[in-house]
């Protein structure tokens, strides 16, 4: 079987993994910064971290003071099924 998946360049289905285990191989970047640069320089961070350990990002610009923008992240969440959120600054909110 394992010479038949090397022969075939077989490769799970990220999706039919997710449904099969019921959970979800999907980490959200979340970012309200336009410079495409910063944007870039985190995904590819991210994605070093995420590739070995067989996860896929999903990248979604918000609007950070948009009335609905809790609302609209756990809708996210709920609807993708992620298994993480990052939220870079400006997100990151100290209390105080």
């Amino acid at each position: 079987m394992n010479t038949a998946i090397r022969e075939l360049r077989f490769s799970p289905n990220p999706q039919a993994r997710s449904l099969a285990l019921g959970r979800s191989f999907l980490v959200a970047l979340i970012y309200e910064n336009p410079s495409s640069t910063y944007v870039m320089n985190i995904q590819l961070g991210i994605l070093d971290i995420l590739r070995p350990a067989g996860m896929e990002l999903l990248v979604h610009p918000c609007q950070g003071d948009s009335a609905t923008f809790v609302k609209d992240v756990q809708t996210l969440i709920e609807r993708q099924r992620l298994a993480g959120v990052i939220l870079p600054p400006p997100y990151q909110r100290t209390n105080g």
